[in-house]
């Protein structure tokens, strides 16, 4: 199988918008913000996003999942919507990005909340996807752990998948609701609440 057939065509045609949106802003850029800025520094903003989502679609391709079985199905397809969501996301912010730099007369919310909203719309996608993970698809000495724990990593699974909901959910609506002081603390407060009940679960495998 060839690399490009092993990149989806959603993700193909994701990153082939952001590499145009590109070249459309390039005569446009850096714009009215950096003046001074270098052609390495031009051509960063242009393409660098959609380079960095062809990258991650290419491992993906040469290094993903492989055999067959049924748990390793379900975890490639699990990675394959991440890595769309990723494409998804990257060029959400690369045309927000483009916009804002060239200053084109396209009414939109503050750059920042508009990026953050963006981000928790993509992390509520990939944490639904989450808890379809499973343990037989972990690499090399991760395999016989999560073989003898299976029914502990799926909990584990669940939960983070759950947190990366509530978690989106959150980071959107408090984007797009509450000011910069406000936002900080909830989302230190939302990540704390995660990062115990992940380190719980984990707890829970390695106690089993």
């Amino acid at each position: 199988m060839t690399i490009s057939a092993g990149v989806a065509r959603r993700d193909r045609g994701l990153i082939g918008v952001g590499f145009l949106a590109g070249g459309i802003a390039f005569p446009w850029l850096p714009g009215p913000y950096l003046p001074e800025a270098s052609f390495v520094t031009v051509v960063g903003l242009a393409f660098l996003l959609p380079a960095i989502a062809l990258v991650t679609c290419i491992g993906r391709a040469v290094f993903g999942i492989r055999t067959g079985d049924e748990p390793s199905r379900a975890s490639a397809g699990v990675i394959a919507t991440a890595t769309t969501a990723l494409c998804s996301f990257a060029l959400g912010l690369h045309v927000l990005v483009l916009t804002t730099l060239i200053g084109a007369p396209i009414r939109l919310p503050a750059p920042a909340r508009a990026a953050m909203v963006l981000l928790g719309l993509h992390l509520v996608v990939v944490g639904n996807v989450i808890p379809r993970l499973r343990p037989a698809a972990q690499l090399s000495a991760a395999v016989q752990m999560a073989d003898s724990h299976r029914h502990a990593w799926m909990r584990t699974y669940r939960t983070a998948g759950y947190l990366c909901v509530v978690i989106g959910v959150t980071v959107a609506i408090a984007a797009a609701t509450l000011r910069g002081p406000q936002i900080d603390a909830v989302l230190k407060i939302a990540l704390l609440n995660a990062a115990v009940c992940v380190s719980w679960s984990l707890r829970r495998v390695w106690t089993t």
